[in-house]
């Protein structure tokens, strides 16, 4: 693609309001968007012809439905109306509801870590009901043995006080301890997603 579509893509991009990784997926789709479009000017016609042609290669609906939304912000982006970008339809998402674990599979589960680090993880979220989150924002100070709970830290700066289970409270005391943490020391050191 040409510097003027880089830097009309980057202008567009610039314009959304969101996550940096959902600016950069929207970028990327208008960007096929354009290619599909080979220097023609963009219309509603044109976009439903990209739809089709998104289908005709055998994408999932998700997928389709997700370079959808990028093609209409990029159309509200240049002066389309929400009349006219509502004629591109996006095809029916299913969502197949997952199947429950019985308490065999949550067994199973819980023996496949083989460091403590690992195990730890895997008890804070199972028995912390915590988000991954909320375990990245776990302090030392937020474990109390006495007690047997965690306070996570969830979205927003909500604060939740959580009761664990005892072999959750052992393996959180001897991780601590093995490790020499501090009170103001992160748990877990997670990387971001």
């Amino acid at each position: 693609m040409n510097d003027r579509v880089e830097t009309e893509l980057q202008s567009f991009t610039d314009s959304l309001i969101g996550s940096d990784v959902t600016k950069m997926n929207y970028k990327a789709h208008a960007r096929l968007f354009l290619k599909f479009l080979n220097q023609r000017k963009a219309n509603i016609e044109r976009a439903k012809r990209f739809v089709e042609d998104c289908k005709s290669r055998g994408l999932e609906n998700i997928t389709v439905a997700t370079y959808i939304a990028a093609v209409k912000a990029y159309l509200r982006y240049k002066g389309f109306s929400d009349e006219d970008i509502k004629k591109i339809r996006s095809p029916p998402v299913i969502v197949k509801l997952k199947q429950a674990l019985e308490e065999d599979d949550w067994e199973k589960f819980l023996a496949v870590p083989d460091n403590l680090r690992d195990k730890v993880i895997a008890y804070v979220l199972l028995y912390g009901r915590c988000r991954v989150g909320g375990l990245r924002s776990l302090r030392v100070k937020d474990f109390d043995k006495n007690k047997g709970t965690i306070t996570v830290r969830e979205k927003f700066g909500e604060t939740h006080t959580r009761g664990i289970n005892p072999k959750t409270v052992n393996l959180l005391s001897e991780y601590i301890e093995e490790n020499n943490f501090k009170e103001n020391d992160h748990l877990v050191k997670l990387g971001r997603r």
